[in-house]
């Protein structure tokens, strides 16, 4: 029997919970396409029900899903070309950002938090870079991303320069028998 072809349109019918349980299945096969392109979607549904209130999720039991960084002008992003490029470096723990690649995590850039992103993508890759753009001497995480026409809103809670967008880690997944 023939897997079936998973677009966006056909994506955006299911519910949240059909929608967390494909997600698993594909980072348990490897798709991390179909897993970000899941996330992605529950993270629009969640942003329009509740675009600046913190989210409660036990983050003990979950992962950086999206990741919003205030970053003006493209400031730091290097390497845009072939659809992929580099974010420049931001502080965020190491094990923290290879999970989400490895579960297909989005990240997505805005010049405030009240304007959607103007450059988003799928993680692909992850880096310790010099965190130099802001004239700090320290190491901070640089995300490889490929692109993708889908703009988000802000999504996160606290002040300051970043937002986590939290999903649960559905038990059985590779990332689930990690520390993190």
């Amino acid at each position: 029997m023939k897997a079936p072809t998973w677009t966006k349109a056909r994506l955006e019918d299911k519910p949240i919970s059909e929608l967390e349980s494909l997600r698993a299945n594909a980072v348990r096969l490897g798709n991390a396409e179909i897993a970000a392109l899941c996330a992605e979607i529950v993270a629009s549904r969640m942003a329009s029900r509740s675009s600046a209130k913190s989210q409660s999720v036990d983050r003990a039991e979950s992962y950086v899903a999206g990741y919003h960084f205030i970053c003006d002008r493209s400031r730091g992003v290097s390497d845009a070309k072939d659809g992929v490029f580099w974010s420049g470096s931001w502080v965020v723990k190491e094990a923290t950002a290879k999970q989400s690649k490895e579960l297909g995590a989005y990240l997505a850039l805005h010049e405030t938090k009240s304007e959607p992103s103007y450059l988003q993508g799928q993680v692909i890759g992850i880096r310790l870079a010099a965190r130099t753009m802001i004239d700090k001497d320290n190491v901070g995480i640089e995300f490889q991303v490929r692109m993708s026409n889908k703009r988000y809103d802000w999504i996160g809670d606290g002040s300051g320069e970043k937002g986590y967008f939290w999903q649960p880690i559905i038990q059985g997944s590779d990332a689930s028998k990690k520390d993190h």
